[in-house]
């Protein structure tokens, strides 16, 4: 879990982590994470998504920059792509007021 996060510190990362595995140790809160991140997979036979989506990660996330930088494929509607520098996989904690900046000026701008 502290992989998701590397370069957060302090009490509010570590009630996050706390949280998220007291989450997780539920096997059903697990198989619905994982059974979302499945679905929601490119894959055979699934349609692009038409609403407009902000999409955000981080430099240091687990999941590589080039993923999210590839999410507008997805999209047949409007996708805008924000890579926090030196945020992990939550970016919205770790750079809150970047996160936050950029999340009104796009539902600002929804139709």
């Amino acid at each position: 879990m502290r992989r998701l996060a590397p370069n957060w510190s302090g009490a509010a990362r570590e009630q996050t982590l706390a949280d998220a595995k007291e989450c997780f140790s539920d096997p059903r809160v697990l198989d619905a994470a994982l059974g979302y991140y499945r679905d929601t997979s490119p894959g055979a036979g699934l349609q692009n998504l038409t609403t407009p989506a902000l999409v955000a990660g981080g430099t240091t996330d687990i999941i590589h920059r080039e993923a999210f930088e590839r999410s507008g494929e997805a999209f047949d509607g409007e996708c805008e792509v924000m890579i926090a520098e030196g945020a992990g996989h939550w970016p919205h904690r770790e750079q809150q007021s970047q996160f936050e900046q950029r999340l009104l000026g796009f539902l600002a701008r929804a139709p």
